[in-house]
């Protein structure tokens, strides 16, 4: 997915550390597959597990990278990155410009 895939342009352009907003990765509910309603050929609930997969196996990769991936998605399905919020990391950036 795009999300994905802008991960994998971050690491190539440098990124240690990489914050993801917006990565639910799962149905919303059962009558839209997106938390903005459904694009025109309906997303099958397969999609989104397979896409979980694809994350999964990046995980060890980027560990072995040393890119430290931080998910601050509320609710998100993909459980292989580290869990954290926006306010978290915006202190933490806060605090590392002081």
């Amino acid at each position: 997915n795009s999300g994905y895939q802008a991960m994998n342009l971050a690491v190539l352009a440098g990124a240690a550390r990489l914050v993801l907003l917006g990565f639910d990765c799962r149905e919303t509910r059962p009558e839209v597959s997106h938390w903005f309603g459904d694009h025109p050929v309906r997303t099958e609930p397969s999609v989104f597990s397979a896409m979980r997969a694809h994350f999964e196996r990046a995980a060890p990769v980027l560990r072995e990278l040393c890119v430290e991936v931080i998910n601050a998605t509320a609710g998100s399905a993909i459980a292989c990155f580290a869990r954290g919020t926006l306010d978290e990391e915006a202190a933490r950036l806060a605090a590392a410009a002081a």
